[in-house]
């Protein structure tokens, strides 16, 4: 099959190799450039790019984890040794399987949202049983969260409306929410829209009722459809079939005349569950955006990841729609949505290391404020305040870096060491002349083989101040040796025995060693056979 691309089309030929859940290849080409996708058995597993800025090399390049001359230096070993760029990576010691798995990932997922959105353009398909090398293949590509940050940013009004369809036909659900909730990196105003979804409203309908404005959503709509999340029914709801013997005219008949008898859409009588619920909702609401994001989710402020997913969905599953029709419960006031909107800030903040890192940070900021307004108000007063028993103290950066450092510490003792880093890196970024908070902070990243660039960066910077430090020196050959480095590994070994003769630790690293040059080892790359 081929044809011609139009707004928002390419969609619907992914939809159609998934739907028929076959293998093959979709050949795209616009502008004299072409990309391809490859589909196993419907899946997206691969996809590559003939231009130069979609290559694996570039993209590392602008990640900032590769430097020009070692993209340079590894493209001319690949040719040399006919390896792919990414096993050369590796086999150079510039990253880690696990590092180059990651980037594989993103350039699929970069070259997939590209095309999202072409407007223009032509497609073939290409139907084969196996259509990459099975090495290449992929089995954690999420084309729903790649439609949906692809679509995020659309402006053109003519693609959101060609990507919803009919705007008066009545959204529903097409995946359950527990599948939701599992696949969709959603944002709060993409949850809060879901909760607006009852199987009944329009698309224009939740968008005209929407805080958020009529176009920012009809845009998040689009994405939802686009993605698969949401369905459009378009069949009217006006179009009924004639009564026989009656022949329907193009004008609809008239409505008949209301009557004060009329009974008012009331709201059907609660189950003690269903008023319970709703009462416990209510009052939940009305401290929502006064209490801590911990208070919210009802878990402690040194709650583990699991324990925070554990109480967003515990509050998610309540306030789904499908849960509140069960129940039978309304809401007209949009109180239950908008407490579902707070849950999923709440759970956006603090499932992300680095925003629960910067909100722990604020909370402690206001806290010290707290305590300044109340040292200010005995010295005005002369009294003690009685809501207040803790001492009041003045914390400058130095201070705060200390606590955070004391912290790391104990995560780091516990082996915690995603916490630890955290904790290290708050103390580097108050206070980034202590060498003892780079060091920890190294040797907390050490114990990720993909974070070893910034473990060997911090441990560097600790060298500069602390030019005899044996631990430093011994870790850092040790990281080189984990990477295959082994000629820098001795040299970091060989500084540390010259610095301490007696050392063991350096003694056993040296006579574990081997004695490889950085040539022999480029040689030995050189040499290898490409794989088949």
């Amino acid at each position: 099959m081929e044809g011609t691309l139009d707004r928002l089309q390419l969609t619907g030929v992914l939809d159609g190799f998934r739907a028929s859940r076959r293998s093959g290849v979709l050949h795209l080409a616009r502008d004299g450039a072409t990309k391809r996708v490859y589909f196993k058995d419907g899946r997206v597993v691969y996809a590559n790019s003939d231009l130069g800025e979609d290559r694996l090399g570039e993209l590392i390049v602008r990640s900032g984890r590769l430097k020009r001359e070692e993209l340079d230096l590894a493209c001319k070993v690949r040719e040399a040794s006919q390896l792919r760029l990414g096993r050369t990576l590796v086999d150079l010691g510039y990253m880690s399987d696990g590092e180059l798995d990651g980037h594989i990932k993103g350039q699929v997922e970069v070259i997939i949202r590209s095309v999202i959105c072409w407007e223009s353009g032509s497609f073939r398909t290409e139907l084969n049983e196996r259509p990459v090398d099975e090495d290449l293949q992929r089995s954690d590509i999420s084309v729903e969260n790649v439609v949906l940050d692809a679509l995020r940013t659309i402006e053109d009004v003519e693609s959101i409306r060609a990507g919803i369809g009919d705007l008066n036909g009545t959204l529903r659900f097409a995946k359950d929410s527990s599948w939701i909730d599992a696949n969709l990196r959603l944002t709060p105003e993409e949850g809060f829209l879901l909760s607006r979804v009852d199987g009944a409203a329009t698309a224009l309908e939740i968008a005209q009722l929407s805080p958020m404005g009529e176009n920012d959503t009809l845009r998040m709509i689009c994405a939802l459809v686009v993605a698969g999340v949401l369905v459009v029914e378009r069949t009217s709801r006006l179009q009924v079939e004639a009564p026989p013997g009656v022949t329907r005219t193009s004008e609809p008949a008239p409505e008949p005349p209301r009557l004060e008898t009329v009974k008012k859409d009331v709201e059907p009588e609660l189950s003690p569950e269903a008023k319970q619920f709703r009462d416990d909702m209510y009052a939940k609401h009305a401290t929502a955006h006064e209490v801590t994001y911990y208070k919210l989710l009802e878990v402690a402020p040194n709650a583990s990841t699991d324990e925070i997913k554990a109480g967003y969905f515990k509050f998610a599953r309540k306030l789904h729609p499908d849960h509140r029709a069960g129940l039978k419960i309304r809401d007209e006031d949009g109180v239950l949505a908008d407490l579902y909107l707070a849950i999923k800030a709440a759970y956006e903040v603090l499932s992300s290391e680095t925003e629960r890192r910067r909100y722990d940070f604020s909370l402690e900021k206001l806290q010290m404020q707290k305590r300044s307004t109340v040292a200010v108000s005995e010295q005005a007063t002369g009294k003690d305040d009685p809501a207040s028993n803790d001492p009041v103290r003045t914390f400058d950066a130095k201070q705060m870096a200390r606590l955070h450092y004391g912290n790391g510490q104990k995560y780091y003792a516990q082996e915690n060491y995603h916490e630890a880093i955290a904790e290290f890196q708050d103390a580097v970024r108050l206070d980034g002349s202590n060498a003892n908070y780079h060091r920890l902070l190294g040797f907390a990243l050490a114990k990720n083989p993909r974070w070893r660039r910034r473990a060997e960066e911090h441990l560097l910077k600790v060298l500069e101040s602390e030019h005899f430090d044996t631990d430093t020196m011994l870790a850092l050959g040790e990281l080189y040796e984990e990477g295959g480095m082994d000629t820098r590994a001795r040299k970091m070994y060989e500084e540390a025995l010259g610095m301490d003769p007696d050392n063991v630790r350096a003694l056993e690293k040296l006579a574990s060693t081997p004695r490889t040059t950085a040539m022999e080892r480029l040689r030995g790359v050189l040499h290898r056979k490409k794989k088949v």
